[in-house]
């Protein structure tokens, strides 16, 4: 590989340039947004970010609305609605105005200093906690919740409480693994459930420190039930606890103390999550969802009479639902981040709030448009925006599960749609290969019948489109139009990024802890970074948990690569996981850590050597688009290429050599529709003489591509 390198050293700056424009990297010559470069990247927890090749100047360009809303509260005095949000808490006016993050960490008190209570109160190593459930308590102007913190071998989960506005907030309970919480406020009591399962209720005032940090507060009303309770909800002028059973699909109730113990609807087709009651008007509400992630939600009298379908939902894991009986309002949450809100039989839906990016996978750059193109998995979208995050749109809407995302020069965008089904082998599932234009029209299939799919590049030389099937841990290719499908690699363990090296025909892949090439059809198969490689650059604790993402640098020579990490002994992936992006040379050398970031996506935006551009002084708008001779020609000093656009669009102009190998980026950007020139001195991109030769030119516009000889005389 390393003599592969030194041979290369000679043209790789001056072909590498046309490799990212043809890849659609965009590079417009001379008009680089950042004059060090940028490297960008997707985060499905936290947004699209980026920094500078130095790894100075972090920026968050764009943050999620709303992560993954879950369990929800109503204050509907004060006009307010409380929701969990994976690790924060947030309220809103019940209209959706005036959106705030409420702090959940429990402040120690300064009288107490032993180490379990810091332990319970403040996990090591900066862990947060899982909000499970919450419920207002609007008498007191209190907020309850169940929350569940990881110490790396073992959990510490509790029942906590705050004033409305998030402050004095204490313990109330320790308890196992707490999920759904209900307050009995005339009995003075918060009852949830446990995921052991198990229903316990404690007093919501009065117990001592001392009590709660032991335990003895805690009164186990029922035990042995089945392990997967979701929530409860309380009946309490008639004296009765309801339950949702998730893993016989069931809901139950009981009285308060735990007796008489009856099912009320059994048999349900779904997993059962969110109870809410209507007391008055003798209903009961639930959320379910299915295998596949879509859900319902619907009705039944108290005693599991009368069962009627309210709502879909599009994803329904998780979901949260309140009632707000005073105006007959139902409100409810989705896990691609939108709560909404609809009457009580489910008419006049509303959407309160739509996340501006929920799960961005994948991004690519168009720096000549000044724009970025990524997926949104959970929102099922393609999406669009300035490179500085502003003016985002959704191009595409409707889609299943999309993720790798490539540029197609000025003119598509390919993705990848994994769809929701993954075999263990290479058959056919529901995952897709799609193109459409770069303001979203013309949407079609390029591919279909894919086992999840995951990344993408595309070979606009040769005409291919390269993707890798994490189901069946295969690289494939086709042809641009879905044609000539083919395995270029098998046999892969979860291979993951995927980059093209056009100039030295090679594929880079991540796979597991290393990054490997190969020819573009799979041949001669080299290991170019392994795990051990990195190990003393990474950041202190954790352990490996595979490569991510990566992008090629062939101007300099650089390969870029996302290395994930995972924390002792956790369990949960999207909370104790991070990323950190390397760097090393072609040949694996002179590995650097470049910063944090890049889980689901990296691109870079690197600046190139200014290209000549003269325009035309002619104002007339030229009926077609197309080359024009050069003159003079022959030449043996420089020449002058002039051509029109009859519409406006991105220009590639380019010197080629009898072997079809780019010597010369002359034009890179979008023009107008007219007339133009560029001159050419017979130099190559690093400012050094040809030799004497025919060469050609060829004009990229779009619509159309033409190519002229040229002959250079010494």
């Amino acid at each position: 590989m390393i003599n592969l390198v030194a041979s290369r050293k000679v043209v790789a700056s001056i072909l590498a340039a046309v490799w990212l424009a043809l890849s659609g990297q965009g590079i417009s010559y001379g008009q680089s947004s950042v004059e060090e470069g940028k490297i960008y990247w997707t985060d499905s927890r936290d947004g699209i970010h980026r920094f500078s090749l130095d790894s100075k100047n972090v920026e968050r360009l764009i943050s999620p609305d709303l992560r993954r809303p879950g369990k929800i509260a109503l204050d509907r005095l004060e006009g307010k609605i409380y929701w969990m949000d994976s690790r924060t808490i947030k309220r809103s006016d019940l209209d959706g105005e005036n959106l705030e993050d409420r702090p959940f960490y429990p402040v120690t008190p300064d009288s107490l200093d032993f180490d379990i209570i810091w332990e319970i109160i403040d996990p090591p190593d900066g862990m947060a906690g899982i909000v499970q459930d919450i419920a207002s308590e609007l008498a007191e102007s209190k907020i309850y919740w169940t929350t569940l913190y990881s110490h790396g071998d073992y959990f510490t989960a509790a029942v906590l409480r705050s004033n409305l506005d998030g402050s004095n907030i204490e313990y109330v309970a320790t308890a196992n693994r707490p999920r759904g919480i209900a307050l009995d406020v005339t009995g003075g009591k918060v009852y949830w459930v446990d995921h052991s399962g198990s229903i316990a209720r404690a007093e919501l005032y009065g117990a001592t420190i001392e009590s709660v940090l032991n335990g003895s507060n805690v009164e186990y009303v029922l035990t042995g039930l089945d392990a997967n309770l979701a929530d409860i909800a309380l009946d309490v002028v008639g004296g009765k606890m309801y339950w949702t059973d998730q893993g016989n699909s069931t809901i139950q109730r009981a009285d308060l103390d735990g007796s008489n113990v009856e099912y009320v609807l059994t048999g349900l087709d779904a997993n059962l999550a969110d109870i809410a009651l209507d007391v008055v008007g003798g209903k009961m509400y639930w959320a379910s969802y299915t295998d596949l992630g879509t859900g319902a939600i619907q009705r039944a009298d108290l005693d599991g009479s009368n069962v009627d379908h309210l709502l879909d939902i599009e994803w329904g894991r998780e979901t949260g639902i309140a009632l707000d009986l005073h105006k007959g309002r139902l409100y409810w949450s989705d896990r691609r981040g939108t709560i909404q809100r609809a009457d009580l039989d489910g008419s006049n839906v509303e959407l309160l709030f739509a996340p501006v990016v929920r799960e961005p996978h994948g991004i690519a750059l168009d720096v000549a448009r000044g724009k970025m193109y990524w997926a949104d998995m959970l929102k099922g979208t393609i999406q669009q925006s300035n490179l500085d995050g502003s003016n985002i749109e959704a191009l595409v809407i409707g889609l299943d599960r999309p993720r790798g995302i490539a540029l197609l020069g000025g003119d598509k965008i390919y993705w990848v749609d994994s769809g929701t089904e993954r075999y263990l082998d290479n058959s056919g599932g529901r995952g897709k290969i799609q193109a459409a234009n770069l303001d979203g029209t013309n949407i079609e299939d390029i591919v279909t019948g894919l086992n999840y799919p995951k990344h993408i590049a595309l070979d606009v030389v040769r005409g291919k489109i390269y993707w890798t099937l994490l189901g069946g841990h295969v690289i494939q290719r086709a042809d641009l139009d879905g044609t000539n499908i083919e395995d270029v690699l098998t046999g892969l363990y979860s291979n993951q990024g995927i980059a093209l090296d056009l100039l030295g025909n090679k594929i880079y892949w991540t796979e597991v802890n290393q990054i490997r090439c190969s020819n573009l059809d799979g041949t001669n198969i080299e290991d170019i970074v392994t795990d051990t490689d990195v190990e003393n650059l990474r950041v202190e604790g954790g352990w490996s948990d595979g490569y991510g993402a990566i992008a090629l640098d062939l101007v300099r020579d650089k390969i870029y690569w996302v290395s994930l990490r995972r924390s002792p002994a956790s369990i949960w992936e999207e909370t104790f996981r991070w990323e950190e992006i390397f760097r090393s040379n072609l040949d694996g050398s002179n590995i650097e850590l470049v910063g944090g970031g890049g889980r689901n996506g990296i691109a870079l935006d690197i600046p190139h050597p200014t290209s000549i551009l003269t325009p035309d002084s002619l104002p007339e708008i030229p009926a077609t688009s197309g080359l024009l001779p050069n003159y003079p020609n022959p030449f043996n000093a420089s020449t002058q290429i002039a051509y029109r656009l009859a519409t406006p669009g991105l220009v590639r102009l380019a010197i080629y050599n009898v072997l079809g190998q780019p010597v010369r980026i002359l034009v890179n950007q979008v023009h107008s529709a007219g007339s133009y020139q560029a001159s050419w001195d017979a130099r190559d991109q690093q400012g050094d003489a040809v030799a004497t030769g025919v060469y050609f030119t060829r004009l990229h516009y779009s619509g159309g591509v033409e190519t002229r000889r040229l002959l250079y005389l010494r």
